[in-house]
């Protein structure tokens, strides 16, 4: 047993000098205790993500967002359409598809099994999930997808005109992204 302890030792005294002496081993060492490292950090409580089953609780998007959201789009187009030759005083109104939607981050895991009446598929959806020093936990939020437009109506001084109202057609399409059917352009009293 003692003759074990001074081997044990002596290696232990060896190996920095060995270290600096063969610098391979030296970056292996490190990256050993770098992982150490690691996965003594990922155990700490409240620094890793954790998986849950139902999402935590997503921030509200109030109305008063997605309408300051709709106005300020509706004045930006009815400057941009007033510039347009021809168009003269313009006012716009939008029609949205949807609210806000909010993405999160979850993981799915599938199960794909056979028997003898054929496949079997099991997926399981889970969202990841934060928590908070307070021990509270909220989704992980990926991205929040901005309301499409439905509908688009314009009315200017100019649109009676043919040209005019191609040129704000072109406009409009290009600038939201939504078909020349879901447009509409009139003439202003």
């Amino acid at each position: 047993m003692k003759d074990r302890k001074e081997t044990l030792r002596g290696l232990c005294e060896k190996l920095p000098e060995k270290l600096r002496g063969d610098k391979k081993l030296m970056l292996i060492a490190g990256l050993c205790i770098l992982g150490v490292l690691f996965i003594a950090l990922s155990a700490i409580p409240g620094k890793s993500s954790n998986a849950s089953s139902e999402p935590a609780a997503p921030p509200q998007v109030n109305q008063a967002d997605v309408s300051a959201y709709v106005t300020q789009l509706e004045e930006r187009l009815a400057q941009l359409i007033a510039e347009i030759d021809g168009a003269g005083n313009t006012r716009v109104m939008l029609t949205l598809e949807n609210g806000t939607e909010e993405v999160y981050a979850g993981d799915e895991q599938r199960k794909t099994g056979g028997n003898q009446q054929g496949t079997n598929d099991e997926a399981r959806f889970e969202y990841i999930t934060l928590r908070a020093k307070d021990g509270s936990e909220q989704g992980l939020l990926l991205t929040v997808v901005q309301p499409r437009v439905r509908g688009v109506a314009v009315v200017c001084e100019g649109g009676g005109s043919a040209l005019v109202q191609t040129a704000i057609l072109r406009t409009v399409t290009a600038v939201l992204d939504v078909s020349s059917a879901r447009v509409a352009i009139s003439k202003m009293q």
